[in-house]
Parts: C-alpha cells; sequence; structure tokens
C-alpha cells in the first residue's frame, strides 16, 4: 500500500450540492451515530466523505455498510498513516466537488434540519459561510458505551460576532459552519501544519475577506466533548464495531429541574432566523482542539 489516500468506495455519483467531511480514527463507539446524524437530514442532496485518518478500514466499511439512512451516500478515504486531524480536513475536502462543504466529526452530531436552514441560507444569501447557534454536548466515553454528562449553549447571550470576537477566541466549531467551496480558491486549504485548531485558523482568513451568517433559534449542531476511560482508547477490530448501531441521535434528552428528560421543543414562538450578517455564535476560551499555538496566536489573543 502507498502512502496516498485509498479510497475504497469511489463513486461517479452525480455531484451533489453539499460535501459532508466526516473525519474519524479508531473510534467504533462514535462512527455510527455520527452517519446517522447525517442520514437522518430532511435536505439530502449530500455526500458524505468518510476521512478514515490512519486507523483499521474494516470496522469504518462495515459501519457505512450497516447505516441504511446513508446508503449510498458515502465515499471512504482511507491515510494509511495518519496525517493529523487538522490535515485530514484536506484529504476530504480535495476528494470531494461539490458547492458547500462542512467538517463533520465522528463525536458530533446535527438537528435534523441543520443541512436545510444552512444551505437555504447561502442559497439566499451572498455570505461565503453560514453558522448556527450551537450546544456543547459533554460525554464520557465508557466500555458500556457513551455517557451524557450534561449539556450548555455555547455563548447563550450572544448572536453576533465580528472578525475582532474571533481574533481573541475560538468560537467557531466545525460542525456548526456550512461554507461554500468557492472560499478555498480564495484562502487557501486549511493549515495542515497545525498541531490543533486549524478550523479558528480558517476561519480568521474567511472572515478576513468574507461576512458570514447565522441562523438564530434552538440549536442545529451539537459540539461534543469527550473524556475517555482506559478500556475505550484501545486500537479498534473489525469485531468491536459491533458495539454501536447506527440509531438517529435525535431528539436528545434534556434534563429538567425535576431530574426527568425530555426531548428539547420548538414552539411557533421561537423560529429559527436567518441573520444575513457577518455573525456567529461561540464560547469564549473555550476549543476541543486545545489552545491556539504561541507561534500562531493572533495579537490579544489568550
Amino acid at each position: 500500500m502507498t502512502g496516498q489516500p485509498q479510497e475504497s468506495t469511489p463513486s461517479d455519483a452525480p455531484v451533489a450540492a453539499v460535501a459532508v467531511v466526516l473525519r474519524t480514527r479508531n473510534r467504533p463507539q462514535l462512527l455510527p451515530r455520527a452517519l446517522a446524524s447525517i442520514g437522518a437530514q430532511t435536505f439530502r442532496d449530500f455526500r458524505v466523505i468518510v476521512v478514515n485518518d490512519g486507523g483499521d478500514e474494516g470496522p469504518v466499511l462495515e459501519q457505512v455498510a450497516a447505516c441504511p439512512a446513508v446508503r449510498g451516500q458515502v465515499d471512504v478515504v482511507t491515510n494509511p498513516q495518519s496525517v493529523g486531524r487538522e490535515a485530514a480536513m484536506n484529504t476530504g475536502v480535495t476528494h470531494s466537488r461539490s458547492e458547500f462543504l462542512v467538517i463533520h466529526d465522528d463525536d458530533d452530531t446535527w438537528h435534523p434540519e441543520f443541512l436545510a436552514a444552512t444551505v437555504g441560507h447561502l442559497q439566499d444569501s451572498t455570505d461565503a459561510a453560514v453558522a448556527v447557534r450551537t450546544e456543547v454536548v459533554y460525554e464520557e466515553l465508557t466500555p458500556e458505551g457513551v455517557v451524557e454528562i450534561r449539556r450548555e449553549i455555547l455563548a447563550a447571550d450572544k448572536s453576533a460576532i465580528t472578525l475582532g470576537e474571533v481574533l481573541r477566541a475560538n468560537i467557531s466549531p466545525p460542525i456548526s459552519v456550512l461554507y461554500r467551496r468557492s472560499v478555498h480558491d480564495e484562502v487557501g486549504l486549511y493549515d495542515g501544519t497545525l498541531p490543533v485548531l486549524a478550523d479558528w485558523d480558517f476561519m480568521l482568513r474567511l472572515l478576513s475577506v468574507h461576512t458570514v451568517g447565522f441562523v438564530d433559534g434552538p440549536p442545529l449542531a451539537y459540539w461534543a466533548t469527550a473524556s475517555s476511560s482506559p478500556a475505550t482508547t484501545t486500537r479498534a477490530t473489525s469485531g468491536s464495531s459491533a458495539t454501536a448501531t447506527c440509531a438517529p441521535p435525535w431528539p436528545p434528552r434534556v434534563a429538567s429541574a425535576s431530574g426527568s428528560t425530555s426531548p428539547p421543543s420548538r414552539s411557533a414562538s421561537t423560529p429559527w432566523r436567518s441573520v444575513a450578517t457577518n455573525t456567529w455564535i461561540g464560547v469564549s476560551g473555550r476549543s476541543k482542539g486545545g489552545s491556539w499555538p504561541a507561534s500562531r496566536r493572533p495579537t490579544g489573543s489568550s
């Protein structure tokens, strides 16, 4: 096998409107849930590019085949050796041809209306990208499965940002941003030399030349941050892929004051609102990927 990415499921299907780049590496507990999240979208003109970054390919192919919601809409591209999370985004981008792009990590999920809302916004505006209100989901990976600890809305008191805000903090989780492919022609690909936060760097370059829209209302993206017990960090095998199923993650369960759980609701008084300005929401000082490298930290950030 060469050092070049190997496409295990090449497709000559028509080009879809949206390419969903799904990064994964030996996480059989999480990949089926991510696939189901994508498969539950009401907007169906998408193609999934699963980037298996140096992980065992067998379980990935098994789990893709076992998810009927995305059957016929997935290409698997395997990097024989890991190129790292940041460069893996470029593997997916360069193996896609769609007008719109979005990065979907294997631990994150969407509301079923995410693509419908964001594609609709970009089709009706001149924004180069659009973001949605996002919820952070804190989880723990255990041998028995994924245990949800708590949730919180990202910067619930904010519904707009500026380039200056993004310079101070990484407030753009990839799961919540759909953008135009043409942006890469202007600002380049993700910086694969960075150890973390290439998405932040990319958003700064994007915002320096374009506007970003915002879809307000209930959260449409769920940004997971997880800790792992030792038993869940071992190398995956083909047999371990059976530990998870391709089950739709929606609706999420939200704890009430009484301790009971119920799915979130959306009433007519709280519609999703598209704000066609240079806006975003985020959480100050938090990033799933870590802190900005000192050598690349923008002036004024911490």
